[in-house]
């Protein structure tokens, strides 16, 4: 008898087609998988710390017109505490509502990319009136954010706004491209009084319309201020009148003070806790010194 000839039956292939198409799906999952990991998602950058501000933080110049003499900012250090780029894009004599009116914080913006960092400090330049004659410098008054005066300025009617409101939208620009903006209060200036022992330790207005603002966006504060305050302290007077090269001139240091400023300022991010402080340089933190203020 003949047996007929074996026919794989329509069960029997189902087995070894699974199979295929299991391994088919799953070298393609794969394949999808490492192209995901190594070419979708963008490899990790390196942030750059961009700083924004007047003469305190500037590149020095000369002091008062004295001959010979320099003042140095503090930013001009910063770059010795950091493991990160610094650009300084500070700029003498400047307020917020100058910063703005001269376009310098979208040249800031057209630079920065998102995860950098960015240091706004003012409150140097803009106290003032508006009337009769308005210097391009003076800020509407008071700590409303929102608020805003009239004035005449070259001949054009013009809006201007408080402290808090060229501060908070700069910020808010800065936010929406993702870059990581940290409010630091003014620095303070010499301390001590010259004809007594009188120490000047109370924060001025600027002072807590910077820590409003910071409040207000939402973003880190540094109370420069405050760990300005302390370091002089503990230099006593003849300590600080040596960072100040004029006498006259209680506003200025000269590059030994703007070293101390910028530890100042260093001090005040790690006690803060902020994202900055992952780009701190070790061994350089050992010369900041001092312990957190409440």
């Amino acid at each position: 008898m003949i047996t007929p000839r074996t026919r794989l039956t329509p069960r029997l292939l189902s087995v070894p087609l699974a199979l295929f198409l299991l391994l088919i799906i799953y070298t393609h999952q794969g394949i999808f998988t490492i192209f995901e990991q190594y070419s979708i998602t963008p490899p990790s950058k390196t942030p750059t710390l961009h700083l924004i501000g007047d003469s305190s933080m500037c590149k020095g110049g000369t002091n008062d017109g004295v001959k010979g003499v320099k003042y140095e900012g503090w930013g001009e250090f910063m770059k010795n505490y950091f493991t990160i780029p610094v650009i300084s894009h500070a700029i003498s004599g400047r307020s917020c509502r100058m910063y703005s009116r001269e376009g310098r914080f979208d040249k800031v913006l057209s630079i920065v990319n998102p995860n950098d960092y960015v240091i706004i400090q003012f409150g140097r330049n803009e106290k003032g009136t508006l009337h009769p004659k308005d210097n391009g410098k003076t800020v509407c008054p008071g700590p409303n954010i929102t608020q805003t005066c009239q004035s005449n300025f070259q001949g054009k009617e013009t809006t201007v706004l408080t402290f808090g409101g060229y501060i908070s939208n700069a910020t808010r620009i800065f936010k929406e491209r993702g870059v990581n903006v940290i409010i630091a209060s003014p620095t303070t200036n010499n301390a001590y009084s010259f004809s007594t022992d009188k120490f000047f330790d109370k924060p001025n207005e600027w002072v807590g319309y910077s820590e409003g603002v910071a409040r207000y966006e939402e973003v880190e504060y540094v109370d420069h201020f405050k760990y300005g305050i302390d370091m002089m302290r503990r230099l006593g007077k003849e300590g600080t009148q040596e960072l100040y090269p004029v006498k006259s001139d209680r506003s200025h240091t000269n590059a030994l003070g703007a070293d101390m400023m910028a530890r100042a300022f260093v001090r005040g991010v790690v006690c803060g806790g902020g994202g900055l402080g992952r780009w701190l340089d070790g061994e350089a933190m050992g010369r900041v010194g001092g312990d957190c203020l409440d």
